[in-house]
């Protein structure tokens, strides 16, 4: 293993912050097959791509090898890697907006492009508007802003790669449309609350955002 990644695997170990105190959130209602929640507005680090995907849970065709690699791309962001050379807490939980861009809005089973922004909220010291924000070195990744967001929400455990996020989505997607809620087609969030190297007690959760 190289020596930075190492020395980043163990300042994340130390600097991890899970105490859900960013992004600011609520909880409207809840029943036994989602939640309804708000997220309020809040800024993150992106990391954006385009990719083609398909809703079938047994086409993995981004790799969860990939993913992978872009979350630790944004972890060395918060430890270090930025032009003030600042190490700070890494707030939990990882954010993956996935954005159909094609016309079907969602509806089609046929593969699609798809833009993806794997996110991780900055601390609450860079959320106000005149916050000096340490930029990333990394030219590949910004500092965005997420405006305020009414959302659908389920939660699930354990170790979630691509195939089992697809099918929790699926779920969900049956669930509000039972209810006859209403939600965006072509946009869902998937979230892990827990750092790669947590063996147990893992939680996770996927997002579809009312319209």
């Amino acid at each position: 293993m190289p020596f930075g990644t190492f020395k980043t695997m163990v300042n994340v170990g130390m600097n991890t912050c899970n105490d859900l105190s960013v992004p600011v959130q609520k909880c409207l209602e809840k029943n036994e097959n989602f939640e309804t929640r708000f997220y309020e507005k809040n800024r993150y680090v992106v990391y954006k791509y385009r990719t083609i995907d398909s809703k079938n849970p047994e086409k993995n065709n981004t790799g969860d090898d990939s993913v992978m690699k872009n979350v630790w791309r944004l972890m060395k962001y918060t430890q270090g890697d930025n032009n003030k050379k600042t190490n700070m807490k890494l707030y939990m939980p990882v954010f993956v907006f996935i954005e159909t861009l094609d016309e079907s809005n969602g509806d089609s089973d046929d593969d699609v492009e798809c833009e993806v922004k794997m996110m991780v909220s900055l601390p609450p010291e860079y959320q106000s508007d005149d916050a000096d924000i340490p930029m990333p070195n990394d030219s590949e990744l910004s500092i965005d802003v997420l405006d305020g967001f009414k959302c659908f929400v389920r939660n699930f455990s354990g170790f979630a790669n691509e195939k089992v996020f697809k099918t929790e989505t699926e779920k969900l997607r049956l669930s509000l449309n039972k209810a006859e809620v209403q939600f965006q087609k072509n946009k869902c969030i998937c979230i892990a609350y827990d750092p790669p190297y947590k063996p147990i007690n893992r939680r996770n959760e996927v997002i579809l955002i009312s319209v």
